[in-house]
């Protein structure tokens, strides 16, 4: 059960251990964990993950049961919450956490064992591999700050051609590029959600992908209300005649579209 993100760098990783085996019992700041981090590599971030809990006891019907809280409330507390003393009573207790030291009522202990693995998270030696491979869990460890300014174009365009649903809801701004992706119809909903929700987004370059004329429509429909997007590239993404009459009565009630090529779309 992932409560957390790993990246597999084990450099100075037992020093890592240690600094933060020393946050949690003695409280040390974090801006003291990012300095020591950051004198190793520019714009990193610590990163954990509990891979796997082997709970001694029934984890449903007893843990859960007996608990507090609930798996998916603390999952989410220990995403979101920064503060040392709360992220260790979640991982710890048995009452409102995940009781990785603790134990029931009757004085069972809640869990044998657990696999802890912390790493450092660095965007910019991330191969595009890895993020095709591990690319949720590592956004699990972004910012929305890392997300802006240490994320490249190219590495927004993988994460959300195999990611689309933990990319949708960062901020993008001036031209979303997705071209060349290898993108389908079941991307258009999230494309859309994109550009509809983020103000700054001016652009849309989704050339060079096997879309067709269906998934095309789709997202001209659903782009019919927005008021800020500017431009479109849609070349050589296989689309029709057809598609193209319907894209011209959409540019009719949608005025603040600009420009859109369609150009390379054989068909047409």
């Amino acid at each position: 059960m992932y409560v957390a993100i790993f990246l597999s760098e084990n450099i100075f990783l037992n020093v890592v251990l240690n600094v933060l085996a020393l946050e949690f019992i003695a409280n040390l700041d974090d801006a003291l964990i990012h300095t020591f981090i950051s004198r190793i590599y520019d714009h990193s971030t610590v990163s954990l993950a509990i891979l796997q809990i082997d709970y001694s006891v029934n984890e449903d019907d007893e843990f859960w049961a007996e608990s507090n809280s609930s798996k998916r409330a603390v999952r989410e507390k220990l995403k979101t919450d920064n503060k040392n003393n709360l992220i260790w009573m979640l991982l710890t207790s048995s009452s409102s956490g995940l009781g990785l030291l603790g134990r029931l009522q009757d004085g069972r202990e809640c869990v044998n064992s657990f696999s802890l693995q912390i790493g450092i998270l660095d965007w910019f030696t991330i191969s595009d591999e890895e993020i095709i491979q591990n690319g949720a869990l590592f956004m699990e460890g972004t910012s929305d700050g890392i997300w802006a300014h240490c994320v490249s174009k190219q590495q927004r365009a993988l994460l959300f051609k195999h990611y689309p649903e933990v990319t949708i809801n960062r901020p993008w701004f001036g031209c979303v590029n997705v071209a060349g992706m290898g993108l389908r119809h079941s991307h258009v909903d999230f494309i859309a959600h994109i550009l509809n929700n983020n103000t700054d987004a001016l652009s849309l370059d989704a050339s060079e992908n096997n879309f067709g004329d269906d998934a095309v429509m789709t997202l001209f429909e659903k782009l019919e209300h927005n008021k800020t997007l500017k431009k479109i590239n849609l070349a050589n993404c296989y689309i029709t005649n057809q598609c193209a009459i319907a894209i011209a009565d959409s540019l009719r009630r949608n005025t603040s579209l600009r420009h859109c090529w369609l150009s390379n779309n054989f068909e047409i």
